[in-house]
């Protein structure tokens, strides 16, 4: 797109959980993806567990880590992969110089429609005034990330960027922390999309899914971060065991 800025600099950590491709799973994902059908990502919550004002246990820290290099390592992967959507909360870094800020706040802001720029302004003032001391990991937020960026809080901010400017996006990918509250709850997290679908405001065309090693679910008991099982068939839908679809149309 005109006017947009790519990424910055890549930076990835040492890991041994990159996760594999296989033929059968590219064989089974073929089935929901194709080059007409494009994809977006909504990295919901990646806080810097490193931060000083983050008082996490080694274990705490390291699968926290685990789940950024595995979404560093897979998101570009996604088929046809148009854009990653940042949503770090209770963070104003991202209405800082960074092409996430800079592409979104183009994309309001060149558009005419006052109401919507309006809008996008009250966002970003809540942004200013509100945030706190957590941040995006710098590897994800400084990734270079092989499609357009964006910074995104609000579900109103996704409708308008799908139904206005990228009509062809069918797939939508949930990933981050914590599936069973944040990647659910926030403003733009699953539950909050699928309402739009449900009330007719995006397309029932559009399917959302997760990506098992790319999200990580809050254990209550142990009050500890985990992979989850996913194995709620109420809620996901294995498609290969890697890639899951997001029920609740």
């Amino acid at each position: 797109m005109a006017g947009y800025d790519s990424a910055g600099s890549d930076k990835t950590i040492n890991s041994d959980t990159k996760i594999s491709d296989t033929e059968n799973t590219k064989k089974d994902r073929s089935h929901f993806f194709n080059e007409n059908r494009k994809s977006i990502a909504i990295l919901i919550d990646c806080w810097d567990p490193s931060l000083k004002s983050a008082e996490f246990s080694i274990d705490e820290k390291n699968t926290r880590l685990k789940a950024f290099y595995n979404i560093l390592q897979t998101v570009p992967e996604i088929p046809n992969l148009s854009a990653v959507i940042l949503s770090t909360y209770d963070s104003n870094e991202l209405i800082t110089d960074t092409p996430f800020f800079k592409n979104t706040e183009h994309l309001f802001l060149s558009q005419g429609v006052d109401y919507i720029r309006e809008n996008y302004t009250r966002s970003v003032l809540n942004y200013k005034f509100n945030g706190t001391d957590t941040q995006t990991y710098p590897n994800i937020l400084n990734s270079a990330w092989p499609c357009m960026t964006f910074s995104m809080h609000e579900a109103w901010q996704v409708e308008y960027l799908i139904n206005r400017k990228m009509q062809n996006i069918k797939n939508i990918f949930f990933l981050g922390m914590h599936l069973n509250l944040c990647v659910s709850g926030r403003p733009i997290g699953y539950d909050a999309i699928n309402n739009l679908i449900k009330h007719g405001h995006l397309s029932s065309d559009v399917n959302l899914f997760t990506i098992k090693n790319c999200v990580l679910e809050w254990d209550h008991d142990h009050r500890k971060s985990r992979f989850p099982t996913l194995a709620n068939e109420n809620k996901f839908t294995s498609i290969d065991n890697f890639y899951y679809q997001i029920k609740g149309k």
